[in-house]
């Protein structure tokens, strides 16, 4: 067994002394009280003066001796119950040793036994429910373990808990000495441990040893945990040290020991010099259970797996250090384009969450893999993160990746029957000028700003009902134009008229009702499912916004931009076609993000009324883009941009001189964020944009010629912080999973090639004053309209005990459970509105009058600073002498801190880094 080394001073706080070892007592010689006169001493009186003297001596000799081996045997028996102690601390750090072997990926929690006794700290191999998986950390036989972990160890596992709970002082000991060296009960709760008896050489019981090990990520670290302010909007965590020491009550410290506290923290070498910064010994007593100075980085592992019912899913990727979502976007080591890194990050999260491409039923007979819909999520995943506004192409060249660019919601063509040129034969010709307009949208929260092009194909063709050879019109491709929108702002663009003559009519009909050319639904070929008009709109000379087309996937005659059949009854004549984004008939919202996915996401009119320009478009049927009705069931949006736009006034008109209705105010409600910077909290995964095709009941509406599940979407962005849509909500297909796989911390020269963090909270260990610390104070500013709500004590209570009712946590993203609790409008003060979602059998809350980014926010400032597992622990051993019939004949009591370490060979390796002795 390990020596420990014994220190030169005893903890003064641990019994009341001097702090000074007792030391050793020295045999005097007793002083006689007779006195011998000077003179005139007979010789008898002298002898027997002398014999006085030396029986004295004699007695006194005897009685040293006696004290002498009573002192020896004391020490004796202090040395042998130290050394019962170090036998104890080596079997706790075997059984840490054997738990967590080289499973990166272990899992620390707690028992929910009874708590008259305590719960047990455990390891779990791949989750923390299946007890034959499971390490107890208390002392016990560790024969009855061999195997570990195995389904028969379960009735062995549950005699070794059950084994503290022996009333005998034989069978096991309350830890808890004087009820305070563990935490301060006053007797209302026992830390027991069974004894563990060693016997000497002979087969004689001479020892023993009871001990219990805690969780040091359930405690605070005034080294890193201070509390800075937790109210930035877009900057979600800025480091450990935004946890608090003090939730403004007596729950965790007081405002003045987090001050003192904070104070000396630096030059801390023991967690109990920290008692000098409490007002009195008693206050010290009471709060040092919360607290830690263990230094340990917590690694970022990838899970062990997950249960799809009652299936156990492993991880492709299980116990490897979770990759580094901001060096996947932008680091050329995974692609040299932004395609290649999408395509890889798509890799990544298909080959762990196999299920998750298949959340999009609309591409369950295109691809039933689903790697298209999981490489438009990674591709939206780089652009969020990388610094370019070239949004990232995948799949045959859809501009899935989403960038700080303006989108497309209404295309209009205008056509003017400029000339005709009256011939013989098939000599008639017409000249016909057409010019397009977009209205554009910025639905971010920051400006854009660069050069737009609009692109329309395959359009359609000029026909005479006198026959003759049809033409078709000629792709528009114009040249470029300058543009800048404010967050939120509807834009209205002129791009420049081209002139085209059509030839080979037959002779001008007679009949001035019968003189008009019409576009037709076909082209001149003839040919079928030829489509209605497409456009392709480019931002910065990149594409960047499309509707469903070649080469994604050859549509049918629905998709695209429709036209209808009208005709010119007189020279001179103007006529107009409107393309409105979106339909609301029947599943499509006003998010022009999904417009390259939807083939039927275009209504059309002719009517110059029925179309706005320079805002959005009214609220009628068929082209609403009244956001607040239209996502209600999709990202929530608290209102509507105030900027209804105005219909021309008249045919020859043009769009961009209408003005425009644009507020500053309307900034405020934009709906949309992309940082074009790395993350700074795992939680900004819910601010990407999911191309899901789903409708608002949770379906996908059928159409389409052939059919195809591809018509509905928009309006849809990861639910991280708050409850998944029902046909996700399932293991495998939550989008919160994959933070099971990604990180935004890096490595550093101890981490062995793991992404590593400050000492995190273990939510399945910690007590619920430190967990409160995970939610208080959080200010929720990401929504204007709510800058000061914030998470206050009452909440951040409510919230801890959710955590603790909901435990225990196999992974970080099983805090699902907990995400309805935070995203509710009542769990601020004050209040985040009335929302727009009311209590159901989903959440008992409603959800919170902001839009998700802000409902989201509370999660993403919390789930940095929560683990699962943790990589330091406290250890208390009682060792004692034992003499004839286990009579106690000494006592020695053992606290040690552990940190676990990686060795060479990949063993995970506990090692003291603090000790503190008491007898």
């Amino acid at each position: 067994m390990n020596r420990i080394c014994r220190t030169e001073k005893h903890e003064e706080a641990s019994r009341g002394g001097t702090g000074e070892l007792p030391t050793k007592p020295v045999a005097t010689i007793p002083q006689s009280a007779f006195r011998v006169p000077q003179s005139r001493a007979s010789a008898l009186i002298t002898t027997l003066l002398v014999l006085v003297v030396l029986s004295t001596i004699v007695v006194a000799f005897m009685q040293s001796m006696s004290i002498e081996r009573s002192v020896a045997q004391s020490q004796t028996n202090v040395e042998r119950a130290k050394l019962a102690s170090e036998a104890g601390l080596s079997s706790a750090v075997k059984q840490l040793e054997i738990g967590m072997g080289k499973n990166q990926a272990y899992l620390v929690g707690l028992t929910n036994d009874s708590l008259s006794y305590g719960p047990v700290t455990v390891i779990g191999v791949t989750n923390l429910t299946d007890i034959s998986q499971m390490m107890p950390l208390i002392s016990g036989d560790l024969s009855t373990l061999t195997g570990f972990p195995s389904p028969g160890l379960s009735n062995a596992v549950t005699s070794y808990l059950n084994a503290r709970a022996n009333a005998a002082s034989t069978d096991a000991i309350n830890l808890n000495i004087r009820n305070q060296l563990i935490q301060q009960t006053n007797n209302t709760n026992s830390f027991r441990a069974p004894w563990v008896y060693i016997v000497d050489s002979e087969g004689k019981t001479n020892a023993r040893f009871a001990y219990m090990v805690f969780d040091e990520y359930a405690r605070v670290n005034p080294r890193y945990h201070f509390g800075t302010n937790r109210d930035n909007s877009t900057n979600w965590f800025s480091g450990s040290e935004v946890l608090p020491l003090s939730t403004g009550g007596s729950n965790l410290l007081s405002g003045s020991e987090a001050t003192n506290t904070r104070a000396v923290t630096n030059q801390l070498i023991s967690l109990h010099e920290i008692g000098q910064s409490f007002a009195n010994r008693a206050a010290y007593e009471a709060k040092k259970h919360l607290l830690s100075v263990n230094q340990a980085w917590s690694p970022d592992v990838i899970p062990r797996g997950y249960y799809s019912n009652t299936t156990f899913v492993a991880f492709a990727d299980a116990g490897k250090p979770k990759y580094n979502i901001n060096d996947l976007a932008t680091n050329i080591a995974y692609g040299t384009n932004s395609s290649n890194r999408a395509v890889n990050i798509a890799n990544i999260i298909s080959s762990n969450l196999p299920a998750f491409g298949k959340r999009d039923a609309g591409l369950q007979t295109e691809d039933p893999t689903g790697q298209k819909y999981v490489n438009r999520v990674a591709a939206a995943i780089v652009d969020y993160i990388d610094n370019d506004a070239i949004p990232t192409h995948v799949n045959n060249g859809e501009p899935a990746g989403k960038e700080l660019t303006p989108f497309v919601t209404l295309v209009a063509e205008k056509n003017i029957w400029l000339s005709e040129a009256a011939g013989s034969g098939t000599a008639w010709s017409i000249q016909v000028e057409s010019q397009f307009f977009v209205q554009l949208w910025n639905p971010y929260t920051v400006p854009v700003q660069g050069d737009v092009r609009l692109e329309v194909l395959n359009r359609q063709f000029v026909d005479l009902p006198e026959g003759g050879t049809q033409s078709d019109f000629s792709d528009y491709i114009p040249t470029s134009v300058s543009v800048s929108l404010q967050p939120n702002e509807f834009k209205a663009v002129e791009f420049i008229p081209v002139q085209q003559t059509f030839q080979n009519f037959l002779n001008r009909p007679s009949s001035t009702a019968a003189r008009y050319p019409r576009w037709p639904q076909t082209s001149s070929s003839g040919a079928s499912l030829v489509g209605h008009p497409q456009f392709r709109f480019y931002f910065g000379g990149v594409l960047t916004d499309m509707n469903r087309s070649e080469p994604i996937m050859a549509p049918p005659a629905s998709a695209g931009l429709p036209r209808g059949v009208y005709t010119f009854p007189s020279l001179g004549a103007i006529r107009w076609s409107f393309s409105f984004l979106p339909s609301n008939i029947p599943n499509t919202v006003a998010d022009p993000r999904i417009t390259y996915l939807c083939q039927s996401d275009w209504q059309s009119a002719n009517n110059i009324a029925l179309a706005f320009w320079q805002g959005r478009q009214n609220n009628t049927a068929g082209r609403t883009q009244n956001l607040v009705t239209a996502w209600g069931s999709r990202d929530f949006v608290r209102a509507n941009s105030s900027n209804f736009g105005t219909a021309l006034s008249a045919s020859n008109a043009s769009p961009v001189t209408i003005p425009t209705q644009y507020s500053i105010n309307d900034a405020a409600t934009a709906p949309a964020y992309i940082r074009n910077a790395p993350m700074q909290s795992i939680g900004e995964l819910g601010h990407i944009f999911d191309p899901v095709q789903r409708n608002d009941t949770g379906g996908n509406a059928f159409g389409g010629n052939p059919g195809t599940y591809n018509r509905p979407g928009g309006g849809f962005s990861l639910r991280i912080g708050q409850p998944e849509f029902i046909p996700f909500a399932t293991n495998g297909s939550r989008a919160i999973e994959l933070i099971d796989l990604l990180t935004i911390n890096t490595t550093n020269s101890q981490s062995g090639g793991y992404p590593v963090a400050r000492p995190r909270i273990n939510v399945n260990t910690a007590p619920q004053p430190v967990l409160e610390a995970l939610f208080y104070n959080i200010k929720v500013t990401s929504d204007s309209s709510s800058t000061n709500s914030m998470i206050d004590m009452a909440d951040a209570s409510l919230l801890a005990q959710q955590v603790i009712t909901n435990r225990p946590y196999n992974r970080l993203s099983d805090l699902y459970i907990i995400t309805p609790e935070l995203a509710s409008a009542t769990n601020f003060s004050p209040s985040l509105g009335v929302g727009n979602q009311p209590a159901n059998a989903l959440s008992a809350y409603p959800g919170a009058s902001v839009f998700d980014r802000a409902r989201e926010e509370a999660f993403g400032k919390m789930v940095e600073l929560a683990t699962v597992q943790s990589r330091a622990f406290r250890v208390y051993v009682v060792g004692q002498a034992l003499g004839p019939n286990l009579k106690l004949r000494g006592q020695a009591v053992l606290e040690v801190s552990l940190s676990v370490q990686t060795n060479s060979a990949g063993n995970l390796v506990p090692i003291v880094s603090g000790k503190r002795w008491e007898n």
